[in-house]
């Protein structure tokens, strides 16, 4: 009996498992996991070097530290991640149709020739109700899509444009003199500032990663007889949120970090509750609150590159260097002398090969 052979996708499979694999190895191997104890040796030391030389009052941190996060429900590390998480993913769903009006906006903006049907071509194919449904239906969508391009556009260069600062304060007193007094109210404001925010970075993120795959397995797919809508959800979608992956794990962090600003309308996370405790002793106070940011975006960052490097697809993106080559650069594999020369010494080389055997013909 014949045997059958190993098709082109399980092999794919077969490389996707060795990358994740790999990828595992890589992201908890012995060196990270030292630089990471290292990393928790080294700021004990510094803060027990401050307490020594009487910058800090160790014992002052040791009793107050238990306040940033218990009880957990109702602690400012807890409403910290609340402010991060909920206003991110109100962003991750209303920027993936953002990103995707962005990213296509060449099929809005101009037709290419030869794509689209005139209304008496249209009519000997499919009859003339048919025609009016399709050029009336055709036309209304562009006329709904261009301004609708247009908004988006505008609302992210918006956003990127002016500081998340001026941003909180408009929504801010927006808020506040339409709506009446209530309790979290000023949570309310941060959220509300936070998630606008985020959905103008998140959409340029999703119109890179749409941007990002290839035009070439788009045009496959069509020539398999898949129609728009499934091309994307079959073939766009899946393979731009492996690469959105690290730019979305940044933009966490980032809101994360932005979300400290909310301190200043009232709202009691980690930066306003370092400011009550630390009438008397503010470094400290500030101390203990990098430690706590550091405690969750560290570990966060880890688990986010390793799920970028599990999940990217070979040969499409960015390859994810490892550790030693981006702090030594990347190395040369043993016997590629052609690589270690350069260009006048390759031309040397080249014309005593010449010479060797007997000069031009």
């Amino acid at each position: 009996m014949t045997s059958i052979p190993t098709g082109e996708g399980q092999q794919t499979s077969d490389r996707i498992r060795r990358a994740g694999v790999q990828a595992l190895r890589d992201t908890f191997h012995w060196r990270s996991l030292s630089i990471g104890t290292i990393a928790v040796i080294v700021v004990a030391l510094v803060i027990g070097v401050m307490g020594l030389t009487g910058i800090v009052d160790v014992g002052f941190m040791l009793t107050r530290w238990p306040e940033f996060f218990v009880p957990f429900v109702d602690s400012p590390l807890y409403l910290s991640l609340v402010l991060t998480t909920i206003p991110f993913v109100i962003g991750f769903v209303v920027a993936i149709p953002m990103g995707m009006l962005r990213a296509y906006r060449s099929s809005l903006t101009r037709m290419k020739g030869g794509e689209v049907l005139t209304f008496a071509r249209t009519t000997e194919l499919f009859g003339t109700p048919r025609a009016v449904i399709k050029v009336a239906g055709r036309r209304l969508g562009r006329a709904i899509l261009l301004p609708l391009y247009g908004f988006v556009t505008g609302y992210v260069e918006g956003i990127r444009g002016t500081p998340f600062f001026v941003q909180m304060w408009l929504v801010y007193f927006v808020i506040i003199n339409n709506v009446s007094r209530q309790a979290r109210l000023f949570e309310l404001v941060g959220i509300v500032a936070l998630a606008l925010n985020t959905i103008g970075y998140q959409a340029e993120v999703f119109r890179a990663g749409f941007q990002s795959v290839g035009q070439g397995q788009i045009e496959a797919a069509k020539a398999v007889g898949m129609r728009g809508r499934t091309i994307f959800l079959h073939v766009t979608l899946p393979q731009s949120l492996r690469l959105v992956t690290l730019p979305l794990g940044n933009e966490w962090i980032g809101l994360l970090k932005a979300s400290a600003i909310v301190s200043i309308i009232g709202v009691n996370e980690l930066q306003h509750f370092a400011n009550d405790i630390g009438s008397g002793h503010p470094v400290e106070a500030f101390v203990m609150v990098s430690v706590m940011y550091l405690a969750v975006i560290v570990p966060l960052s880890r688990v986010i590159t390793y799920m970028e490097r599990v999940r990217r697809i070979p040969g499409l993106g960015t390859p994810m260097p490892t550790t030693a080559q981006r702090l030594f650069g990347v190395r040369r594999p043993p016997g590629a002398r052609g690589a270690k020369v350069g260009t006048f010494a390759r031309g040397r080389m080249a014309w005593k090969a010449r010479d060797r055997v007997g000069g031009p013909a």
